[in-house]
């Protein structure tokens, strides 16, 4: 019995010890791996709660399509992302920015704005941890990036969620699948631990399943996480680093900007399915990465009264159908639809003109939309002469031209378009490649919204950021406005998102009184955005806005809606931006794509095989290249040859071939070698016993050798050829003192080589 509670004090007090190492970002010893082993990278585990998403801050909150300011139309909603996995979910910033499609670096502080005029978005690191016993070390892999939120005054981790609403498809598991009714943005968040999984606020959002409402087990205690805390607990809004702690959650309320789905003004009430997702991208490494997704639903009782809705057809691409072309006509959502055509899917394909028009049954009842009406376009215009390609080096841009009758554009091998006119520079390119350009007539209407003037009422000059939001029903482009200044100067315009991101800039000069801006912005369907003039240091804004005779909303049917100002207090003002100039496609018909080449014009070059190693004191090795005619250099490189005595012992050792051909195109070949002791040399003799200085020489050096035993032997010295330049015999004895002249000697490296007993003493000597 004595010997009972020993051993159970011992293992008390073994299972105490364990129990306090710690656990941290610079100390592995008391952290676990899922598989139990010493040793394992620890991944974080994002998943997204479905608790928060219903019962935190009240739950989602719905608002009618009118009557409350900015979020008219919107259904609020709250995001909560808890860290259950074994390991620390952090993201660093790199010094690697993004304008466009180009990626750039720097380091000088705050990168330049972008030539849109958009402040570049900064790519990520996502740091991951690794145990190694007790020691802890870490490896950062690009993951993403993040933006400068302008009106939360911190960066934000782009693309981190998305919010639908949608409709409960029971044949689907999945709700990522289900018809989509309402979509929010992909929402940037500020990664950081909000809370403690063990905090009551934070009660039943940490789970061990919440991909399926109601379900999973709730994580409540330190206990429940073999790594609990590992981060810190205290990742915040840093520009440097942000993260989620194991066993912590992040929060974002719904009453922060972007937490929203845009519900569209035609949804009846009626029960749908918020459907909220995590990373859904897959930027960031997970241990799982199937579960960053839940689903909840949610009973509309704010839009249109069930019963008594419209049904509605989007069309994707024009009304005017290109010859041989088809376009996409969907239907609003519903559960059943009976299409003129006969068709029963919510989605046709058509290619013929006519009128189109569709039953949906649906919490709005049976209606039938409004008909579309279809034309055919004219004939297709010729393809493009005089193409002229272009061959270039590898890493350098090709200039492409052709010759066309209509508006030209260029495509790339997938058909997606990347420029447009009569000549195209690629980006630069590394291996040759096909692109394709066409003639395209191009048919637009043009209309205006707005207010004409500014004659509607009372009103003044105003310095201040504000402007108009509108929504967009079908893409557009803004190609100008007119505005009253007091002063001129230079002003500057903003296109912002729904969530207040800034999407494209425009820098004007105005003169004083009424002018007409170009902004040539275009805008993509969507709801919210928002049209803004931004006073600068130096230039302030100064634009006449509206104060009286205000009837919002102004509209051009079917395009566009300004529905307020972006001061949701001060609905009673119209703020600068008069007389839109709108235009819209109404059709863009192609002709035959024609292909146009660029050509890189590097010849590949080759090494000739090389052995694995070499000894240090072998002769030198005849380097091949192809084609002849390059140029080989690397360590131990002379000419075209390899010396192993140049080199020095060790290795792996890198060769280069570089070959310029007639056009000027460089390309390199690399093969690698080592150098290993001369045959009969044993490690010990390398480094023991052997004394050369001075090293580098001038006019001599002095060789001092102490052996075990007595031995005789001999010195030399080689050049880079392998001949020896000097001789010494050495007498047999346990200590030998040489003093060698090189005065005479040619400056350079030279191999020194001592032979006693079977051994040989090798040592790499200059003279200078």
């Amino acid at each position: 019995m004595k010997y009972l509670a020993l051993l159970v004090g011992f293992l008390l007090i073994g299972f105490s010890g364990f129990a306090q190492q710690p656990c941290s970002t610079t100390n592995a010893a008391g952290c676990g791996c899922r598989d139990g082993s010493a040793s394992c990278e620890l991944l974080p585990d994002i998943t997204i709660s479905w608790d928060a998403a219903l019962n935190y801050a009240g739950g989602p909150e719905e608002f009618s399509q009118t009557g409350n300011g900015s979020d008219n139309g919107r259904l609020r909603i709250t995001g909560s992302t808890p860290n259950v996995g074994y390991g620390a979910f952090t993201v660093r910033g790199s010094n690697w920015f993004v304008c466009g499609a180009d990626t750039f670096q720097y380091t000088a502080g705050t990168p330049p704005l972008c030539p849109d005029g958009v402040a570049p978005r900064q790519l990520l690191h996502q740091r991951i941890y690794r145990k190694n016993g007790a020691r802890m070390t870490f490896r950062d892999r690009f993951a993403g990036a993040m933006t400068f939120h302008p009106s939360h005054g911190h960066n934000h981790v782009d693309d981190w969620s998305v919010f639908t609403l949608r409709l409960r498809d029971t044949t689907q598991r999945d709700p990522r699948q289900w018809p989509i009714v309402g979509t929010g943005a992909k929402v940037g968040f500020c990664l950081m631990d909000f809370y403690s999984c063990t905090d009551g606020n934070a009660q039943g959002h940490c789970r061990t399943n919440n991909t399926v409402y109601q379900q999973g087990a709730s994580l409540v205690s330190t206990s429940s996480f073999r790594n609990y805390g590992l981060g810190g607990g205290q990742y915040n809004c840093s520009p440097v680093e942000q993260g989620i702690s194991a066993g912590w959650t992040d929060v974002y309320s719904k009453n922060l900007d972007g937490m929203w789905i845009n519900l569209p003004a035609d949804l009846c009430n009626g029960e749908y399915w918020i459907v909220l997702e995590v990373d859904p991208r897959n930027y960031f490494q997970e241990e799982n990465e199937t579960n960053n997704y839940t689903a909840v639903p949610f009973t509309l009782r704010r839009q249109t009264p069930a019963g008594t809705g419209t049904a509605r057809i989007t069309l994707n691409g024009s009304r005017a159908i290109c010859p041989g072309e088809t376009v996409e006509l969907t239907a609003s959502i519903g559960w059943r639809y009976r299409w003129s055509t006969g068709d029963t899917t919510r989605t046709i394909r058509v290619g013929a003109a006519g009128s189109y028009a569709v039953t949906v049954d649906s919490y709005c009842g049976s209606p039938t939309s409004a008909p579309i009406v279809l034309t055919l376009a004219g004939p297709p215009p010729p393809p493009p002469t005089a193409t002229a390609s272009d061959t270039v080096c590898a890493g350098s841009p090709a200039t492409l031209t052709a010759t066309g009758s209509a508006t030209l554009q260029w495509f790339d091998a997938a058909g997606a378009l990347v420029g447009a006119g009569p000549s195209f520079t690629t980006p630069a390119l590394l291996s040759s490649a096909t692109y394709f350009v066409k003639n395209i007539v191009i048919a637009v209407d043009t209309a205006h919204a707005a207010p004409v003037d500014n004659t509607l009422g009372s009103g003044d000059f105003a310095n201040v950021t504000q402007g108009l939001v509108f929504n967009a029903d079908v893409p557009f482009t803004l190609a100008s406005c007119v505005v009253y200044a007091e002063l001129a100067g230079a002003r500057t315009i903003e296109l912002r998102n729904d969530y207040g991101l800034t999407i494209a800039t425009r820098t004007v000069s105005v003169p004083a009184g009424a002018h007409r801006i170009v902004l040539d912005l275009p805008v993509p369907a969507g709801r919210g955005w928002r049209l803004v003039g931004i006073p600068r240091p130096g230039a302030p804004m100064n634009f006449y806005r509206n104060a009286t005779g205000i009837q919002y909303p102004y509209t051009l049917p079917g395009v566009l809606s300004i529905i307020g100002s972006t001061i949701p207090a001060l609905q009673g003002y119209y703020f600068y931006f008069y007389d839109w100039k709108v235009v819209t496609t109404q059709s863009a018909c192609g002709g035959a794509a024609v292909p146009v080449a660029a050509v890189v014009a590097n010849t590949p070059a080759t090494i000739g095989t090389l052995q694995n190693a070499y000894p240090l004191d072998g002769a030198p090795v005849t380097l091949v290249g192809s084609p002849a005619g390059g140029m080989f250099s690397g360590p131990g490189v002379v000419g075209g040859l390899f010396y192993p005595s140049v080199a020095g012992l060790g290795g792996p050792f890198t060769l280069t071939y570089t070959y310029r051909n007639a056009r000027g195109c460089t390309t390199t070949a690399t093969a690698t070698t080592r150098v290993n002791p001369p045959v009969g040399m044993t490690d010990d003799a390398a480094t023991d016993g052997l004394r050369v200085a001075p090293n580098p020489a001038h006019d001599h050096f002095r060789v001092d050798l102490t052996l075990a035993e007595t031995q005789r032997g001999e010195l030399a010295l080689l050049d880079l050829l392998g001949r020896t330049v000097v001789r010494r015999p050495l007498a047999s004895a346990a200590t030998h003192h040489v003093d060698v002249a090189v005065a005479g000697l040619p400056a350079g490296p030279y191999l020194l080589k001592v032979v006693i007993g079977g051994r040989c003493y090798v040592r790499r000597l200059v003279v200078e």
